[in-house]
């Protein structure tokens, strides 16, 4: 009878260390959701920096792309320019608009803050009259949601 005494009074004992390590196990899988979500919005801030800065060392390292955007802002269409130059402003302005649907997809899942993209997107390359008429065939390639937010931007104004 005294053996089972002694047993008795550890129940109490190792159910309340089960629950403080039960605790302890949660505390510390909360501390590392949050960790894993912090580099993966870092990680999403630099992708997408990356991908925009490639696009723009593009252009200032290219003479070529560089004449042909000055072109572009100074309100030249599509027709005005041959059809190899025309390619190739064409793939600058989807890289430009696949960066910013990237940054749209990032706030839509939650990896980055939605004041990011609060205010609609911020293209000046597209906001000319070259991009305006190629944008109706070009927006074909995009989601529907993507292409709302996307024609609420500055440059659709």
């Amino acid at each position: 009878m005294n053996e089972k005494n002694n047993t008795d009074f550890l129940k109490p004992i190792s159910q309340i260390l089960a629950v403080v390590s039960v605790v302890v196990s949660l505390l510390y899988v909360g501390f590392e959701l949050r960790q894993n979500t912090a580099v993966a919005r870092s990680d999403a801030y630099n992708v997408n920096a990356s991908r925009l800065s490639e696009i723009l060392t593009s252009v200032a390292t290219d003479q070529r792309l560089s004449m042909l955007v000055s072109q572009v802002e100074d309100g030249k269409l599509p027709v005005e320019f041959s059809p190899e130059d025309q390619i190739s402003i064409r793939y600058l302005l989807t890289a430009g608009v696949r960066n910013i649907e990237g940054q749209y997809r990032s706030v839509k899942e939650g990896v980055l803050p939605s004041s990011l993209i609060v205010s609609g997107p911020d293209m000046p390359l597209a906001d000319n009259d070259f991009f305006r008429s190629t944008w109706p065939t070009a927006k074909l390639k995009y989601s529907s949601d993507f292409i709302e937010y996307f024609e609420g931007g500055a440059w659709n104004k």
